[in-house]
């Protein structure tokens, strides 16, 4: 049977692409689509050196007074751009009279009618290239005949197949590598296990899987199977071609696991009659956390004969063009009225909602189908999706609290306190001295197998393992679970209090923790954006840990560790020494109620090596200057000789810009005696700004410029050109483009995989919504 498209079931730039890829084929050319939407009257272009400029304009409409009204405003477009042919392609099934009257607005730019392609003719060519209809796997599954094949077929216990439903699921739908990665095992073995985190789309690609066997490879039969896989065996036929789908096959909490007795041996039984047949397909859908607690339950499922083939769906599997194109389709299919859909057109919304780190297509579906409040506007309906963005919690809350054991759950508050990523191990004995110290109050006995048991339990869902140099690393799944987990325990103070008296190791106190005084982030390499902030009672168990057991408290990996063990001018110890006395000051500022006994740990504990010595190391430089500025009351270090080491020790205009201000607050007397007198000194300045100033970037040429006026205030320098300056410092602003890009990295939180550039179909596809009407 041929296939008739109606084409509404693409949205407004898939179905550009369609045409961008059949007027490609037809015409034996490369059109380029126009970066700057559909506000200029283009949407597809060619410029031909001989025969000049096509304009192409795509236009999906269900109606024709609707396509004809929208045609009309394009006039004085196409007046401005004059190009040599213009054409206007729709999903409209287009009249003889409909052609004429478009042809009459637009005779002046076209050859005949025959520039005008409605839904026959756009159909005659998806006969004519089938290469492009398969290339367009939405467009030929969402086909008549398609849709007939699969509600026609028969449906075994499981309510028919609702048409509008599957017509509803595939609008939304966009292909990605998860459909190829499971199409690739059932092909392969004959059956898929979709597992993956809440929210993530299992359940829809299961369904896609199951529409695309029943059609395309004309599979008879779909076998819904709700309680039990004696199920699949009772309704198992010989010679029928069969899609047997299994929905969260193992329930969706751990209480309620669905294998009964030697079930475990009927299911791997069912897999391998399903491995050895050429007629039958097997999808299941669970999530990892419960699929990894029912390996450690059932050795069988975990045995490496069976070898469980699964097709992990993870957001691994969505770049941010197809999560641009998810969030795209939900809103161009939702029912939200004009000026919603085009709220989220803009820039500082629809990039904070792709580019966010919780990003989700469950919370996507859930929430913009769901109509506004008539009181709502269109930026708080906006900003209410970001609020829900940053605060996931309900994502994760059920799994927390149903799906995983006690164990695990206090597992994860042990690894929240020791950082986003570290070794097995030393998560291994922060968590037995958390079970040891607390074993009665909380009924946690430790073992090695329960340990691993947990890992294995939270594994791909809470947590992910990996390799790192030989070593097993854990870090949590995304910054969803993160987030989840802080929210979670803010204000369970009993907890936190009672991780604090059994850390094993340094940075559990002080990792999520801030002081009512310091409540600052910092760290860009494990940053956390909501810490815990500290009651008296947990900064006094913690300065209480901090008194006692500062020797005994274990260094765990933190983001500059690595570098204690490069630098050779200082033993282990001290470096590590340093490390900790840097995270109290940091922590404990001068303000703090504690800050007397703070600071006589810190005294106590003070390098006793050469000022020298220290800021020769750069990357602690800055560091050593701030504990010395808190304690030089008590120190009572020479002045003038701490100055001319610190200004002997910098070899380069970024060592005076970072630490300048800081010795300057401290010895500023001494300061100002060493830049007046020191001739060497005025030397080495005047050497840099010959060539070293000009390479700086803009940040520190501006901070540079301040260090140099404060200094030839105290003593000018003769022959230093500030004009020149200036006209640099002028030129570098605007080549920069400076305040851009603070605006963006501000306006947007953009993550590490974001880039400062959106790639131009992302912005393409968004330009469109905010000139968005329905048809």
């Amino acid at each position: 049977m041929v296939n008739q498209y109606d084409f509404l079931n693409l949205s407004y730039s898939e179905f550009e692409e369609l045409v961008k890829d059949l007027l490609s084929i037809e015409w034996g050319v490369r059109l380029e689509s126009f970066a700057e939407g559909r506000d200029r009257g283009i949407d597809l272009r060619l410029n031909d050196p001989d025969s000049g400029t096509t304009i192409v304009q795509c236009k999906r409409y269900s109606k024709f007074l609707n396509l004809y009204a929208a045609l009309k405003n394009e006039v004085a477009k196409i007046e401005f751009l004059n190009p040599q042919q213009y054409y206007v392609v729709t999903s409209v099934d287009l009249t003889v009279e409909q052609k004429e009257k478009i042809y009459a607005i637009f005779s002046k730019w076209m050859t005949s009618e025959t520039n005008i392609l409605g839904q026959r003719e756009l159909n005659a060519l998806l006969r004519k290239y089938p290469q492009a209809e398969r290339n367009h796997f939405k467009l030929w599954l969402h086909s008549t005949h398609v849709l007939e094949a699969v509600v026609k077929s028969k449906v075994v216990n499981q309510s028919r197949f609702e048409l509008q439903q599957i017509k509803d699921l595939l609008k939304v739908y966009v292909a990605n590598d998860g459909f190829g990665a499971a199409s690739e095992i059932l092909s392969t073995n004959r059956y898929v296990i979709i597992s993956g985190i809440p929210g993530i789309g299992k359940t829809t690609l299961a369904r896609i899987l199951s529409y695309y066997y029943l059609a395309h490879n004309e599979y008879e039969e779909f076998v819904y199977i709700s309680e039990s896989i004696d199920e699949a065996f009772e309704l198992l036929k010989e010679g029928v071609k069969q899609v047997f789908l299994y929905d969260d096959f193992l329930g969706q909490s751990i209480e309620e696991l669905r294998l009964e007795r030697n079930e475990d041996k009927r299911l791997v039984a069912f897999i391998e009659l399903v491995r050895t047949s050429k007629d039958k397909i097997l999808i299941f859908t669970t999530r990892e956390y419960i699929l990894k607690d029912t390996q450690l339950r059932y050795e069988l499922l975990d045995s490496p004969a069976i070898n469980l083939s699964k097709c992990i769906l993870g957001l691994r599997y969505y770049t941010f063009q197809i999560k641009a194109r998810i969030l795209h389709n939900h809103l161009c299919f939702s029912n939200l009225s004009e000026e919603y859909v085009r709220e989220f057109g803009k820039p500082e919304i629809y990039q904070q909602i792709i580019y966010h780190k919780n990003y989700s297509p469950r919370l996507l579906s859930l929430y913009l189908h769901t109509p506004p409040q008539k009181s709502t506007t269109p930026g708080e309906f906006a900003q209410e999706l970001l609020n829900m963005l940053e605060h996931p919690a309900g994502l994760w809350e059920l799994p927390f609290q149903r799906h995983i054991k006690p164990f695990s759950r206090f597992l994860l508050l042990v690894f929240l306190t020791l950082g986003n990523s570290i070794y097995l191990e030393e998560l291994s004995e922060a968590m037995q001295a958390f079970c040891n110290l607390h074993e009665k109050k909380y009924k946690l006995q430790f073992s090695q197998r329960a340990f691993k048991d947990a890992i294995k339990e939270l594994e791909g869902s809470f947590i992910r393992t990996y390799v790192h140099y030989g070593w097993i690393r854990v870090r949590l799944q995304n910054g969803g679970v993160q987030d989840f987990l802080l929210d979670h325990f803010r204000h369970e103070t009993e907890y936190l209090a009672d991780i604090i008296k059994a850390a094993v190791f340094f940075n559990q106190l002080f990792f999520v923790f801030r002081t009512i005084t310091n409540k600052a982030v910092y760290g860009e390499a494990q940053r956390i954006t909501y810490p815990i902030v500290c009651t008296r009672e947990l900064d006094l168990i913690r300065v209480q840990r901090l008194e006692k057991d500062f020797d005994n408290l274990k260094t765990s990996w933190h983001p500059g560790y690595p570098l204690l063990f490069q630098l050779d001018k200082l033993d282990e110890d001290t470096l590590i020494n340093f490390y900790r006395l840097n995270t109290i000051n940091n922590e404990f500022t001068a303000e703090h109620p504690l800050r007397g006994v703070i600071e006589e740990l810190l005294f106590e504990r003070f390098p006793t090596c050469e000022p020298l010595t220290i800021m020769q190391q750069v990357k602690y430089r800055t560091a050593y200057m701030n504990l010395v500025a808190r304690l030089n009351y008590r120190l009572k270090l020479d002045g003038t000789n701490f100055v001319n080491d610190y200004f002997l020790a910098v070899d380069n205009l970024g060592d005076v810009i970072w630490n300048y201000w800081i010795v300057h607050r401290t010895f500023s007397r001494e300061v100002q005696i060493f830049v007046s007198k020191d001739q060497y000194f005025r030397q080495r300045i005047c050497s840099y700004l010959q060539i070293e100033v000009y390479l700086l970037p803009y940040r520190s040429f501006h901070a540079f410029l301040r260090i140099l006026k404060h200094w030839n205030d105290i003593a000018p320098f003769p022959n230093l050109d500030w004009k020149k300056l200036t006209e640099a410092y002028n030129k570098k602003r605007r080549e920069t483009g400076y305040s851009k890009i603070d605006k963006i990295e501000d306006v947007h939180h953009l993550d590490n995989e974001r880039s400062m550039f959106e790639p131009e179909d992302i912005s393409h596809l968004f330009q469109s919504l905010r000139q968005f009407e329905r048809m």
